[in-house]
């Protein structure tokens, strides 16, 4: 990926989309090909539970906490997952002045 650009991913459920994300960052031990990564990767996965917070406000900081640490590359598994109108034109806003390139999975 060059810098700044942004990907998506669409699909139906179980058509790779969230190991896709796993081999990019790392966490897929199985893959035995070979990434070149150059920089820093946060993966902001897709919420199944929370605890305290709603979802939204959960994936809301998640996601805060990911763009803090201004990563080269971050990676989103369905980031609009329990945000409600307001909190996805923060999103959408958030992304539009992020620095780095996005690799975003979505169905």
């Amino acid at each position: 990926m060059n810098a700044r650009q942004r990907i998506g991913v669409i699909g139906d459920n179980g058509q790779g989309k969230t190991t896709l994300l796993n081999i990019v960052s790392g966490q897929d031990r199985n893959f035995s090909g070979k990434l070149q990564n150059q920089g820093k990767i946060i993966f902001v996965e897709r919420l199944n539970r929370f605890n305290d917070l709603s979802g939204g406000q959960k994936t809301r900081e998640l996601i805060e906490k990911a763009l803090a640490q201004k990563p080269n590359l971050l990676l989103l598994d369905e980031p609009t997952t329990h945000l409600d109108e307001k909190n996805i034109k923060w999103l959408l806003r958030e992304l539009r002045n992020f620095s780095g390139s996005i690799l975003a999975v979505s169905h």
